[in-house]
């Protein structure tokens, strides 16, 4: 009986070991995954905390944070938004019309 149990044991122990070891190998896959690489999308270059980000999704350098130097598939959504932007902060004037003497 006493062979039983340990047997029983032994199985026991491995099964949480075979456990504990795909638990640590999923966290680290997790973890992996989670990570996130400060390069610029176009040029590789690494770009620290210092990388600007676009209305496109893409993190970029100092060269290529502006929308034409990156070639950005929403230059013109954006180039339309600053038109509509400056006609409505900026209201045509118009003055009213002098009466000839």
């Amino acid at each position: 009986m006493l062979k039983n149990s340990s047997s029983e044991i032994n199985k026991t122990i491995n099964i949480k070991n075979d456990n504990s070891i795909a638990d640590i190998s999923n966290s680290l896959n997790n973890l992996n995954l989670n990570k996130t690489t400060n390069r610029c999308t176009f040029c590789k270059k690494k770009v620290g905390y210092l990388g600007f980000s676009c209305k496109c999704g893409g993190n970029y350098c100092s060269a290529h944070r502006f929308y034409e130097d990156h070639a950005c598939e929403k230059l013109d959504e954006v180039k339309q938004e600053g038109k509509d932007l400056i006609l409505k902060l900026n209201p045509k004037v118009i003055g009213s019309k002098l009466t000839p003497i």
